[in-house]
């Protein structure tokens, strides 16, 4: 009543409102009016990352230090290293890619040739600086022009040891007479060529051989002189070396002087004739001597005009 009243239509206001939004209230189909609006751009693909580089592996300290060796010259190497020379060259970049491998690398620098003429500079360097280490503190001295050697008086000197030689009286033996007073049984000169000649062969001899020895210290002069023809006659009759050593002390403690020496001196010259060739002192730096080196005869070869030659030892004597 109340919509005839306000002359509106049957349907209601939810019809008109329907009406309004152009709905098809009777169930009959409608056409769709075409869109008018402008259709919404299509979305674009959104491109496919691309994966990123993988990091270079981090090498070791170890790893670098090899890679580094292997850009120096093996030389360089030895002589920074025993030379002291260090080239302030900075080497290679070790992480940097080489055209060349490793093995042709070493096959094209190894050069024993070039290694060894370094090693040998080193050597020689390193031994001419611990020689001007040891003589960094010397002094050379200026030479002495006022002294000439005296050649001449050398040469002198030989000539009169050659005519003492020549000129002393033959008694029987290669070598010359000692002598037998108290001076000279106390002191005596340098030993001639024939006696030194002698103690030469002994020194030879002795390297490799047995040589006699006897010790007549302490002994009296009897019974010394005994043993001494004893053993020498024994050692003469071997087929052991012939030398002799023969050890009479220096007689310094005996009141009246040397007694065994001077004995031992006579028999050697007197009735040991027979079987002695030689004899030279053992002569200390002071001049004194307190035993014998004696070089025997062949036992075949013993002249019998030698065997004459020889007198009895003397009597009893004070001991030493």
């Amino acid at each position: 009543m109340s919509n005839k009243k306000r002359g509106t239509s049957k349907l209601g206001p939810l019809a008109e409102q329907l009406k309004d939004l152009k709905l098809d209230l009777g169930g009959k189909t409608r056409r769709p009016e075409p869109d008018t609006r402008a259709p919404e751009p299509a979305a674009r693909p959104e491109p496919t990352p691309r994966p990123s580089p993988k990091p270079a592996p981090e090498l070791s300290d170890e790893e670098l230090f090899e890679m580094a060796l292997d850009k120096l010259d093996p030389s360089r190497i030895f002589q920074a290293k025993y030379q002291g020379e260090a080239s302030a060259e900075l080497p290679p970049d070790p992480t940097r890619q080489s055209g060349a491998s490793r093995s042709e690398r070493a096959d094209t620098r190894h050069d024993p040739q070039a290694e060894e003429e370094a090693r040998q500079q080193v050597f020689e360097a390193r031994d001419a600086a611990i020689f001007m280490r040891a003589v960094s503190g010397v002094e050379m001295l200026e030479p002495d022009r006022k002294y000439r050697p005296q050649h001449g008086k050398h040469r002198e000197a030989r000539q009169v040891d050659t005519e003492r030689e020549e000129s002393l009286p033959d008694n029987g033996l290669i070598t010359p007479s000692l002598p037998r007073d108290d001076e000279g049984l106390s002191f005596i000169e340098p030993l001639g060529r024939a006696q030194r000649a002698l103690i030469k062969r002994y020194q030879q001899v002795a390297i490799g051989q047995r040589t006699g020895q006897i010790n007549l210290r302490g002994d009296t002069l009897d019974d010394a002189l005994r043993q001494l023809e004893l053993y020498i006659h024994q050692w003469w009759k071997s087929d052991q070396a012939r030398f002799v050593r023969v050890i009479h002390g220096r007689g310094i403690h005996s009141e009246e002087g040397p007694v065994l020496k001077p004995a031992v001196l006579e028999w050697l010259e007197g009735p040991g004739l027979r079987y002695v060739r030689g004899y030279a002192p053992e002569r200390s730096p002071e001049g004194d001597y307190g035993s014998l080196i004696v070089e025997l005869l062949e036992a075949k070869s013993v002249p019998s005009s030698r065997e004459g030659r020889g007198s009895k030892s003397r009597g009893s004597r004070k001991r030493r």
